[in-house]
């Protein structure tokens, strides 16, 4: 028989404690066999005797006990971590008070409307039959439904009574909150709420009836815990934005601050170096062939829209996008990565959590695979080009022995993918976000179009070379492409380090290429920056401006999402 672990911390209560214990002890909800854990939050000796007399006589309480007052977060806390080793799959943990107030009889409406709806977390809804008659409890009801409206702007979640004592966790669901709770007191109650929200726990609302005493009776909250709510809504905000971007921090925003100044630096030396002793590669761009110039724009067209694809194929284990939604994100973030703190990251993961309502660590996993994915495509395409040189080639080639040791990377590296994707250890961090690395027709589909995006890259880069006079190798344009999407992907800023890692590159990779200058009479290190500028222009002259059709396109569902709430 599954068990429902009943958490009911306890303060200073004689005078309701038996009752309220010997109607939860009645109570067998839907099958379930209910155990109790008592938890004595440092109450007077009366309450103390109470509590030690009701677990001598009763067989189903555990009594805990708090040597001093810690609040009724604390008490609910220890609760948590004495049943959490002890949960099985299909057991069940609520919180009850002791204080009479809530009939644990609706204990199997909550439980049937947690069946029905599969959720992690159901909440109990005191409101749901009316409004209270008496003045002082419609006060009651407006300050609650305030505290509420305030949980549901900052977590992006609906519901109807956040303060109310009953909540229903799954295993799994208190397993995921539990490491965030720290609160001590009554702040407890809106923190819960803030942790599922942002880890993407279901929420469900079951009616639940509510006798409430006045504080003459004993009532224990205080005005001063309703401000604490907003500080806990403010802090759990916080908390949520930092797990979708764990890296945005000061240290961080001032390291790429300090990036994008020597990328400036890099791309001051670059330009320097292609427009001084001969003709700036944006000179001969004017001149080039149309079908060049064709193949320069075409290319970075066709790699936005396969870079976007990779996202979407990655995803679909986790969750199904729009391929039109996928590429409008993907534009948004492309534009933004152009500032001087790299924003593209930050403003993706932030609009499918806010938007789509995807869970961070899904978000997170996802993330990490399109990076795993990127890193094995650009690994196996320099391994292919680099073997070459210890086998004595005079020149990169791309044959036989280029194909075969990209093919056999990627395979290599997809089957260990797959190996530590299925670890029980990473499954029980990730929670269903390893999908991503262990499902083989996504890895797969994101390997190809990871290819594909490589080889617009490479086309990129011989069609700039023609362009400014360098006869560039097809393996070579590979090897350079994938230079360049290494230094393009770089943490500390976007502008200048591609530019600059592939106007040094360049000369060693055409080092042994015959006239690699053709008749221009232009030295190979003015041909190589022209050839990094050029290429660069040639990517940003289409996403830019797409980037900014993206980003309004993205608008209008963020709107959406705002005004929802």
């Amino acid at each position: 028989m599954p068990k429902l672990y009943a958490i009911v911390p306890v303060y200073n209560e004689p005078d309701t404690l038996d009752t309220c214990m010997q109607r939860v002890l009645a109570q067998q909800p839907c099958g379930y066999e209910v155990e109790v854990v008592l938890v004595d939050d440092g109450s007077d000796e009366p309450t103390r005797d109470e509590t030690e007399r009701i677990a001598n006589s009763a067989a189903r309480v555990t009594l805990i006990v708090h040597p001093k007052n810690r609040g009724k977060g604390a008490a609910i806390r220890t609760g948590f971590a004495a049943v959490l080793p002890h949960l099985h799959e299909d057991d069940l943990v609520i919180i009850h008070d002791a204080d009479a107030e809530y009939d644990p009889a609706d204990w199997a409406g909550v439980l049937l409307r947690q069946r029905e709806t599969k959720a992690g977390l159901t909440l109990g809804n005191r409101w749901a039959n009316g409004v209270p008659a008496s003045a002082h409890r419609r006060i009651h009801r407006i300050a609650n439904g305030l505290l509420t409206l305030a949980s549901n702007l900052t977590t992006g979640v609906r519901v109807s009574d956040m303060e109310c004592c009953t909540k229903l966790f799954t295993r799994t669901a208190l397993q995921t909150i539990y490491p965030d709770l720290d609160e001590e007191r009554f702040g407890i109650e809106p923190q819960i709420v803030s942790a599922a929200a942002r880890h993407g726990v279901a929420i469900a609302q079951a009616p639940v009836s509510y006798t409430p005493r006045g504080f003459r009776e004993g009532k224990k909250i205080r005005a001063k815990d309703g401000v604490r709510v907003f500080i806990v809504l403010a802090r759990e905000r916080v908390r949520s934005w930092q797990r979708v971007v764990p890296s945005m921090t000061p240290t961080r925003m001032a390291l790429q601050l300090v990036g994008f100044l020597l990328g400036c630096a890099l791309i001051a030396w670059c330009a320097r170096t292609a427009f001084e002793g001969g003709n700036d590669g944006f000179a001969k761009l004017r001149d080039a062939d149309p079908i060049l110039v064709g193949a320069l724009l075409g290319s970075t067209l066709g790699s936005i829209l396969v870079s976007g694809m990779t996202f979407w194929s990655v995803a679909r284990p986790l969750r199904r996008f729009s391929i039109v939604q996928m590429q409008a994100v993907n534009l948004m973030a492309s534009l933004f990565n152009y500032a001087p703190v790299r924003l593209g990251l930050l403003l993706r993961c932030v609009f499918h959590w806010r938007v789509d309502r995807m869970p961070l660590l899904d978000i997170g996993s996802w993330i990490a695979g399109v990076a795993i994915v990127t890193l094995g495509a650009l690994g196996a395409a320099l391994a292919a080009g680099l073997i070459q040189i210890p086998c004595g080639r005079a020149e990169l080639s791309l044959d036989w022995l280029w194909f075969a040791t990209y093919f056999a990377c990627l395979v290599v590296g997809s089957a260990l993918t797959m190996l530590i994707g299925r670890t029980p250890l990473l499954a029980r961090f990730l929670r269903g976000g390893e999908r991503v690395l262990t499902n083989p027709r996504a890895l797969g589909e994101s390997l190809a179009f990871r290819t594909i995006d490589l080889s617009m890259w490479a086309l990129r880069m011989w069609a700039a070379a023609k362009i400014v006079g360098i006869e560039l190798h097809p393996a070579q344009a590979a090897l350079l492409a994938a230079v360049a999407i290494l230094a393009a992907g770089n943490p500390l800023g976007r502008i200048g380090w591609r530019e600059g890692l592939v106007a040094l590159a360049a000369p060693y990779i055409l080092q042994n290429t015959a006239s690699p200058g053709g008749n221009t009479g232009e030295s190979l290190e003015i041909l190589t920056s022209q050839l990094a500028l050029l290429e660069s222009a040639g990517e940003a002259i289409l996403t830019i401006p797409l980037g900014v059709l993206g980003t309004i396109w993205c608008a209008a569902p963020w709107r959406r999402a705002r005004d929802s709430k």
